[in-house]
């Protein structure tokens, strides 16, 4: 049985390591260096300890993010594209008909959607949203209902806010999300990090805009101008005590989480922080795979920042069960499509995948509201 047990163990560690170096030689330098650092890191945060009546002991410290890490991102994200070209991105409504017209001619299922709903100015690009805010929010709401995670996100804004400070002549701060939880209450939150598990009605309430309450919103603000305008920063993150973050109600893990967030922004604690400007500039791809390099960053989180947030175009959130039940309830699919069948099904709308993916939040918004068919007993005639 000893014998039998070791060499399983040894199957799945040489399982475990080809897979690990399958996917890694799949992956930019980027992610290869942020994985290495990472492990470093971890390897310097195991601790040992020895008492006079305890046999030595191991634990290991799950730390944030490691500042070369988030340095390592940057510098990829960088070298990438530093061929000075913008990535475009949904700026204007001209563009939203731009691509309404080309899924009305690639695909005619979607034309009674398209009639029915217009174009949809939720996935315009905001020129003023902050993506460390956006991130941050995404991992406070992970796993919570919407009442819970916005009281939470409330008392966060409520120790880490900062007043914006809008710019003459600019338009209202997407950030104003007030400091309480009447500003980010309405939405319900899946779990970010498992994108297999977002609910049908946490992703259609995300696609109205009030959803996951991702910054970026008008919407998501409360209070109208009672409320004041406040921003979440690094800075001020790193300033909380720890203990203060987990008094606001995060969990251990979330705060870490968003610890080593505000770490990969903060010029202070990485040589090269990730900024907006860097995000707005990468590839949709490169994006997606450094963004979900952070720790609390799932593939799910990266995609709605990408499309609500930076605008992208042609994203396709193969993790989204909503979008998933959307085309299997438009093209009469047996079984919800893989993400590999999602791919295929959607190639047609490219360059405007985004477009298409809010359409399926259509299709079960619809679904969700149709009146449904009381069943009535027939009354058995009498003889």
């Amino acid at each position: 049985v000893y014998r039998s047990l070791s060499q399983t163990r040894k199957m799945t560690s040489v399982a475990l390591a080809t897979r690990r170096s399958a996917r890694l030689a799949c992956a930019p330098a980027c992610i290869i260096e942020s994985q290495q650092a990472i492990e470093m890191h971890d390897k310097e945060d195991v601790v040992h300890q020895q008492t006079p009546d305890a046999p030595r002991k191991r634990r290991r410290v799950a730390p944030p993010i490691a500042a070369a890490a988030a340095a390592a991102v940057t510098t990829a994200l960088m070298a990438a594209h530093s061929r000075d070209q913008e990535v475009e991105a949904f700026r204007s409504e001209q563009d939203l008909v731009k691509a309404m017209e080309h899924l009305r001619q690639a695909d005619p299922a979607l034309a009674p959607l398209i009639d029915a709903h217009g174009p949809p100015l939720k996935l315009l690009a905001q020129p003023g949203a902050s993506c460390f805010m956006a991130l941050a929010k995404s991992i406070v709401f992970q796993q919570l209902n919407g009442k819970a995670a916005g009281t939470i996100f409330g008392r966060v804004m409520a120790l880490c806010g900062t007043p914006a400070q809008a710019e003459p002549g600019a338009p209202a701060q997407p950030a104003q999300l007030a400091a309480g939880p009447a500003g980010v209450a309405a939405g319900a939150a899946p779990d970010l990090t498992s994108p297999c598990q977002v609910s049908t009605q946490a992703a259609q309430s995300h696609a109205q805009g009030s959803g996951a309450g991702m910054p970026g919103d008008p919407a998501a603000a409360a209070g109208g101008d009672a409320a004041p305008a406040l921003v979440l920063t690094p800075e001020a993150v790193l300033g909380a005590e720890f203990s203060a973050l987990r008094g606001c109600g995060l969990s251990e893990n979330k705060a870490r989480y968003l610890v080593g967030l505000a770490r990969a922004f903060s010029p202070a604690h990485s040589p090269q922080p990730l900024t907006d400007e860097v995000l707005r500039r990468a590839a949709d791809e490169q994006l997606v795979t450094c963004l979900t390099a952070l720790h609390g960053v799932g593939a799910w989180t990266a995609h709605m920042t990408a499309m609500f947030n930076l605008g992208r175009p042609n994203i396709l959130p193969t993790g989204d069960l909503a979008v998933k039940r959307g085309m299997q309830a438009l093209y009469g699919l047996p079984q919800e499509p893989s993400p590999a069948a999602m791919a295929q099904l959607a190639d047609r709308w490219r360059p405007y995948r985004s477009l298409g993916s809010w359409y399926m939040w259509r299709v079960m918004e619809s679904a969700a509201s149709a009146p449904k068919q009381v069943k009535t007993k027939k009354a058995k005639a009498k003889i």
